[in-house]
């Protein structure tokens, strides 16, 4: 009989009260694009990543995907943001990512580098562990990258959803998840 891996389930959101449901990493991967969201795991670690590019259509995905309403994220002036694990509920091992439209290298590695820390924080690797930092960091670069080539071709094949069309429900449903005390980036980084 085989061993229940707790780490092959992928949870997605569904209905008008997102409720959440295994799946596999495949069909977690497709639920995220087709919230025009691209979603990869921190392999090989039990960490999944959930990356939008653009500040409006972040914020419109999260609703869509998790019932979220993030107020006060400053993702209007940031150049990326990373959330914590356990913001989407019930998804400990979870973190999302918004990236500005427009590539920028800078920003990019900045952000992949949040992530990195805060899976070896999770998983219990030392920040002494270079090695795996700099891996994991550099693993989670080229997806944030596939993520914005994959935006882009989307873009320019007038594939991707308009902003006001992602969520259209009843905006008294969703969970209001305060980040005031998130430092905002303002003229520039």
């Amino acid at each position: 009989m085989k061993k229940n891996n707790l780490y092959e389930h992928y949870p997605t959101f569904t209905g008008e009260n997102w409720k959440r449901v295994k799946g596999t990493y495949a069909a977690w991967q497709e639920w995220c694009k087709s919230h025009g969201a691209y979603g990869f795991r921190a392999a090989p670690y039990p960490f999944c990543i959930v990356c939008v590019i653009g500040d409006e259509r972040y914020l419109e995905t999260l609703k869509a995907m998790y019932g979220i309403n993030y107020v006060n994220s400053y993702a209007d002036s940031a150049g990326g943001l990373v959330t914590q694990g356990g913001f989407a509920d019930g998804h400990k091992s979870m973190l999302t990512v918004m990236l500005q439209e427009g590539y920028d290298e800078e920003i990019l590695w900045h952000e992949a580098l949040h992530v990195a820390l805060m899976v070896c924080e999770y998983v219990g690797i030392s920040l002494h562990e270079q090695e795996a930092l700099t891996y994991l960091q550099g693993y989670v670069a080229e997806h944030l990258k596939k993520a914005f080539l994959l935006h882009e071709v989307a873009k320019k094949t007038k594939n991707l959803k308009p902003v006001h069309e992602i969520y259209t429900g009843d905006a008294a449903a969703l969970t209001v998840i305060d980040a005031g005390c998130v430092r905002g980036r303002r003229y520039g980084r």
